[in-house]
């Protein structure tokens, strides 16, 4: 049986990742802050096929909250065999500029929480020699633009910091895998006015599922926005700079 952890399993992304996850050889542990949620998710995800469902409270803005969480799951299994972090919020821009306790705020949860759960689980992995760490970042963490830089240099340190803990653990049968979606229809960027290039979290949820069964190393999804950042990565930063992106 395969002991999966999901990180923010109400956003979503993972609510559809779960459901393509669900069979007889499949037990979940749901992290998150909204338990009434999770406990539905649960009982459908037995409904659905998995062995076992259960779980645990999970604040990213609370470090202490951050720090107890591996501990508290590994005092109710043995092991974790996969765990994705799915967690994060977008941030005003505006307000990060005029707050700088509302911007720290924004890293604590889109980067330093996540980096934190990470370094827990990956000496879980490290000291049972397999695992599979999976993280849900952003294409936005590829380069600064004017709208988002507070988000995207979040999931920037992220990407670094997994790039990293890729190479430590690859020794050690583990891999560590960086899911770089595009623009993503859900309900943190409702707001947005959508267009052709947007994505639907069913389509996501099934290509991050291929990454989970064999997938070491970064994935743009869909693929195309790999050769989008390769483009954008590679216009002058002098002329990237006057562009209202």
């Amino acid at each position: 049986m395969i002991t999966i952890l999901v990180v923010g399993a109400s956003s979503a992304i993972a609510k559809y990742v779960i459901r393509e996850l669900c069979s007889k050889d499949v037990s979940f542990i749901f992290a998150g802050r909204d338990i009434s949620t999770l406990k539905d998710m649960a009982k459908d995800s037995v409904l659905r096929g998995a062995v076992d469902a259960s779980t645990v409270h999970f604040d990213a803005s609370d470090s202490a909250s951050v720090s107890s969480l591996i501990p508290a799951v590994l005092s109710r299994v043995q092991t974790i065999d996969i765990c994705l972090i799915a967690h994060g919020i977008l941030p005003d821009q505006t307000k990060c500029n005029e707050d700088s306790d509302y911007l720290q705020t924004q890293y604590q949860v889109n980067c330093l929480s996540v980096i934190g759960i990470c370094n827990d689980i990956a000496n879980h992995f490290e000291n049972n020699q397999q695992g599979c760490l999976a993280v849900i970042s952003s294409v936005a963490g590829d380069f600064g633009k004017q709208s988002n830089y507070a988000y995207g240099s979040a999931k920037a340190a992220l990407n670094i910091y997994l790039q990293g803990l890729r190479s430590r653990l690859y020794r050690h049968n583990v891999r560590v895998i960086t899911i770089k979606p595009g623009f993503v229809d859900t309900p943190m960027t409702q707001d947005f006015k959508k267009g052709f290039m947007w994505a639907q979290p069913q389509a996501i949820a099934k290509q991050i599922v291929k990454t989970l069964t064999r997938g070491n190393g970064e994935y743009y999804l869909p693929g195309y926005w790999g050769i989008i950042m390769f483009v954008f990565k590679h216009v002058p930063e002098q002329i990237r700079a006057r562009l209202s992106l």
